[in-house]
């Protein structure tokens, strides 16, 4: 048994070619299970055949429509026939390329002399769908396993690499960042009155809360030889009173991001902040995130998981000194619990009293505790509690009323910002992904993963191709 598959195409003035595209034959009696049915590689062939029809009698309908001219409606004299290669999902092609000469009649305009129809839909000789799924695969996996994956299942050339995906990708995060830069920041006007007495409770309190950002970093692994062998990537999010926001993540590197600081006007303007409401920044207390709250005009807070972890310390060597001093260490103990109390309930002035008296029951401090070996852990506490107390007083302009934030209902931790560190950059970019970054290519990769992890990567290309196809699976896929 023989099938053969013929392709018919009419034309948008009238012609009707047939042009066979596979020819597929099967025994009608020594018949195998394996020849039963289309095999993955023959349906791949078969696309691969079919695209290339299609393509070229796409391109040579369009070159012979743009070759008139719209003002004279004359045809446009040649210049050149090139051959150029489109590289489509289901494999290569490549088509003949015209270059047309101006019409005479539109000279004397602001035209070229000559343009070429086929880079007017295809600017990136590449289409959109293929350009979507590098750029998606390559945030979830490797850009070698991204190769291997595709070719096992679409007819893609032999030639595509990795460094082909990786350049097309971060070819895609350039023009995301592209669009961002050009994107006006238009704020709402600030508003003074009161809220109307109608308004409700929820309402008026997200509107006092004001804009929260979130944020932190994670280390990922250099490529540059001559420097420091890791460095940084901030993650964070930007979240709207009483809803949802939007996550965000670079490399403080002025050759990594050369927005920088133009960043900022744009999601908090995404975010609807206005100018007569507070913003809040949440940090981990690194010089960085207070610098750039103190720019923003940002109230900052420490993040509570980083003051709690400094008193775990502490806690752990009263532990270790419940056998040699338990007398001692019950009261320390309870005078440390004291002072996170009054840390949680905003007196940090009064938490510096608490473990002043700890320093004082440890006796004269000029004493070399360390040249005993019965006196070390006395040794580690005291150590621990001039840490603790630089600590407060270093960050005593970032702690607030925890308390009353918790009972309120608002954050007091970067805890949702720590497992986007994890989703963003562990996954992908360190842990058991055993590669090296430069601060360029690992900016530019943050923008796709993110964009992929929070459903938008389709509504950028939607922004960009108006008629791109909707993909039957939903992008955001765990990593």
């Amino acid at each position: 048994m023989q099938w053969t598959i013929i392709l018919e195409a009419t034309s948008g003035w009238g012609e009707r070619t047939c042009t066979p595209v596979y020819t597929l034959s099967r025994p009608m009696l020594d018949l195998k299970p394996e020849q039963v049915g289309l095999s993955l590689a023959e349906a791949k062939s078969l696309l691969a055949r079919l695209q290339e029809q299609l393509i070229r009698q796409q391109a040579d309908e369009y070159a012979t429509c743009r070759r008139v001219c719209p003002r004279c409606h004359q045809m446009q004299p040649v210049k050149e026939y090139q051959p150029r290669i489109l590289d489509t999902l289901f494999g290569p092609v490549q088509v003949e390329s015209p270059r047309w000469q101006v019409c005479r009649c539109r000279c004397h305009w602001d035209h070229p002399p000559t343009f070429s129809p086929l880079s007017e839909i295809l600017p990136q000789r590449c289409t959109p769908e293929l350009e979507y799924l590098l750029a998606r695969f390559a945030s979830l996996m490797p850009y070698r396993q991204v190769v291997r994956f595709l070719q096992e299942f679409f007819p893609l050339s032999s030639t595509l690499n990795h460094a082909t995906v990786r350049n097309r990708t971060l070819r895609v995060a350039q023009r995301m960042e592209a669009a961002l830069a050009a994107e006006a920041p238009v704020r709402p006007a600030p508003k003074e009155q009161p809220v109307a007495a109608g308004a409700s409770a929820p309402a008026a309190a997200a509107e006092a809360q004001g804009v929260l950002i979130c944020m932190d970093t994670g280390f990922v692994r250099s490529c540059d030889s001559g420097g420091a062998r890791h460095f940084e990537v901030t993650v964070g999010r930007c979240e709207r009173p009483g809803g949802s926001g939007e996550a965000f993540g670079f490399v403080a590197d002025p050759t990594a991001d050369p927005i920088g600081k133009a960043r900022w006007p744009v999601l908090l303007a995404r975010q609807g902040h206005q100018l007569s409401q507070p913003l809040t920044v949440i940090s981990d207390g690194a010089d960085a995130f207070v610098a750039l709250a103190q720019r923003l005009g940002a109230t900052h807070i420490l993040d509570w998981f980083h003051v709690t972890m400094r008193f775990e310390r502490l806690h752990q060597i009263l532990r270790g000194l419940q056998r040699s001093h338990p007398v001692e260490a019950a009261a320390w103990k309870d005078l440390a619990t004291r002072a996170k109390w009054r840390l949680w309930h905003g007196q940090h002035f009064r938490v510096l009293e608490a473990l002043e008296d700890i320093e004082d029951d440890l006796g004269p401090t000029e004493r070399p505790f360390w040249q005993h070996a019965e006196d070390r852990p006395l040794t580690l506490l005291l150590h621990a509690l001039w840490a603790l107390q630089a600590f407060v007083a270093a960050n005593a302009a970032s702690l607030v009323n925890y308390g009353e934030r918790y009972r309120r209902g608002e954050r007091i931790s970067t805890a949702v910002v720590e497992s986007m560190v994890n989703r963003v950059i562990g996954r992908r970019m360190a842990k058991k992904q055993q590669m090296r970054w430069s601060r360029r290519g690992a900016h530019l990769l943050v923008q796709i993963r993110l964009a992929v992890l929070e459903g938008g990567l389709q509504d950028v290309f939607r922004h960009w191709y108006p008629r791109f196809p909707l993909p039957v699976a939903g992008e955001a896929a765990p990593a």
